[in-house]
């Protein structure tokens, strides 16, 4: 009897973890021009900003991974010939990630290039929350594309963010 409760102990601890390694990744693809994977369906939320060039629309679809990483990406569109040349567009935007607060610094930056378009991926060490940041941003035409992790230190290399990340390309409307 003993034998047989530690064999159904094994088969329920091995179920679990084949289950947690199965998570079900999902594509997500807004028809914004671009598509990602997550490892859970996201949450979707839409903020009206103000701007220099008006007030525009930033769409946000995230999804909390653990207590220790949360996945993001950002759309806006902008007025037509807004953003104007793409690599300023990027260096303002790393310059408004790396000085949302004065405990946030650059410890890297790649310049790239996402489907044809100028990118940009910059890692942000915050002192402060003791977390990392890693900003992948895509600027094509007139619209403007982040995909972020934010995490905890040491969890910025984990399989989840690499995969996230590397799922990101721009695709059709």
């Amino acid at each position: 009897m003993r034998r047989r409760g530690l064999l159904l102990f094994m088969f329920v601890l091995a179920a679990a973890v084949v289950a947690h390694a199965q998570q079900q990744w999902v594509e997500y693809r807004p028809g914004a021009g671009y598509r990602v994977e997550f490892p859970g369906q996201p949450t979707v939320e839409s903020h009206e900003v103000n701007t220099a060039a008006g007030i525009i629309t930033m769409h946000v679809a995230k999804v909390d991974v653990s207590k220790d990483i949360e996945l993001a990406t950002m759309h806006t569109s902008y007025p037509k010939s807004a953003i104007g040349d793409p690599m300023n567009a990027l260096g303002m935007a790393r310059d408004s990630v790396v000085n949302l607060t004065p405990s946030r610094k650059l410890r890297s930056e790649q310049d790239l290039s996402v489907g044809g378009a100028p990118a940009k991926r910059i890692i942000v060490d915050d002192s402060e929350r003791d977390e990392v940041v890693i900003d992948l941003m895509v600027a094509s035409g007139d619209d403007f594309y982040q995909a972020i992790i934010s995490s905890s230190k040491g969890s910025e290399n984990s399989p989840d963010v690499q995969r996230f990340l590397s799922s990101f390309a721009l695709v059709a409307r």
